[in-house]
């Protein structure tokens, strides 16, 4: 391990420590960080801190980042006919996830903010002038949040843009980011395409992830110049209208969206098709709650792309390696670990996990 990674490592952990002592002064009081920004981060130096900003935020795992969160991302900002409708975009890891159990081959949080900040590397190395819709990407940070819940996701980030208030020249203080932030490294990389050749059948949860809103609270001090746009997968956001999640599901979510919290829905694949889909959004509660406003931006994703799976990524490499293969062929195996990392995670994020040797029987 590079002493410039040993040393990350050591300012992420202590970020984390910090986090939790954090949390335990209050337990309900959601709590959000910056560990990670590009130079820029939030604002383009072109536009006024007068303006609304609107970020494009991927909630996830991480678990390991794969080919498809980098494609959900991209096509969330490239779906917007307006071609400045992003100002930046934002990668969040929440170190509690309300719908899952933490399992021994998962990686550590250390290891997936990382793994984002070798996605982030990614995304900022891609060239913007052939794609001018692109050009938040270079506005790109990575946050943490203690909360697994997504009202509270929404609170956290709210708070913390409140805290640190928009001046003339609008910027985040280094000191303000716990001296974690880092500037992206830009490293060759063509544009990535929309489709991505996959072999694999299973979606996975963890490629787009975010809870339901706690329906103990709904209230919250938003930032009236900021608006987040959560990208969700249309499995999620059935679950976000859900009534039996609320007390009053009509106040509550109102109370969220007017908020000026958005969602983008992408389609999953699997999960009742385009007529279940259609059916859903033209249904009573949709119209009642959302009306005519464009709180929902529907994103459709090429099927291939729904299909690669950070679950079948992870399984894969532990079951290749605990395979004997040819009197325990050592190269063989570690050739095919390589193969499945390279085919479905971004190349930084590959090489990452191939030096840590995460998601192995040991390491």
């Amino acid at each position: 391990m590079s002493a410039q990674r040993t040393t990350r490592r050591e300012t992420l952990e202590n970020l984390l420590t910090s986090l939790q002592n954090e949390l335990n002064l209050n337990p309900s009081k959601p709590l959000f960080k910056l560990t990670y920004t590009s130079s820029n981060w939030p604002y383009d130096l072109t536009k006024s801190s007068n303006s609304n900003l609107k970020i494009a935020i991927l909630d996830s795992s991480f678990n390991p980042p794969t080919k498809a969160h980098m494609n959900l991302l991209l096509q969330s900002v490239k779906n917007q006919s307006n071609i400045k409708f992003f100002d930046a975009c934002l990668l969040l890891y929440a170190i509690k996830n309300a719908d899952k159990t933490p399992s021994s081959s998962d990686a550590g949080p250390v290891d997936r903010l990382l793994m984002m900040e070798s996605l982030a590397s990614q995304i900022c190395s891609i060239n913007t002038k052939s794609e001018p819709t692109f050009n938040s990407l270079q506005n790109i940070a990575i946050g943490v949040t203690t909360h697994p819940l997504f009202m509270d996701k929404a609170k956290a980030i709210h708070s913390y843009f409140n805290n640190n208030k928009l001046s003339s020249s609008y910027s985040f203080d280094p000191s303000v980011i716990d001296s974690s932030a880092v500037e992206p490294s830009v490293i060759e990389y063509s544009a990535v395409d929309s489709t991505v050749d996959i072999n694999s059948s299973t979606v996975d949860s963890s490629i787009i992830e975010s809870p339901i809103i706690d329906s103990s609270t709904t209230t919250f001090n938003y930032s009236p110049q900021i608006y987040l746009y959560f990208i969700l997968g249309f499995d999620t956001v059935v679950r976000l209208f859900n009534p039996q999640y609320y007390s009053n599901i009509y106040k509550e979510l109102d109370s969220f969206f007017k908020f000026n919290n958005n969602i983008i829905c992408a389609n999953r694949d699997g999960y009742g098709g385009q007529e279940f889909e259609e059916k859903f959004f033209q249904s009573d509660i949709i119209k009642e709650i959302i009306g005519e406003n464009e709180k929902i931006l529907r994103l459709k994703l090429d099927d291939d792309i729904a299909k690669i799976s950070s679950t079948n990524i992870r399984n894969s490499i532990y079951n290749i390696d605990q395979k004997k293969i040819d009197d325990d062929d050592n190269d063989k195996r570690e050739e095919m670990i390589k193969n499945i990392l390279y085919d479905f995670c971004p190349e930084l994020v590959a090489e990452f996990i191939i030096q840590e040797r995460l998601y192995r029987n040991t390491r």
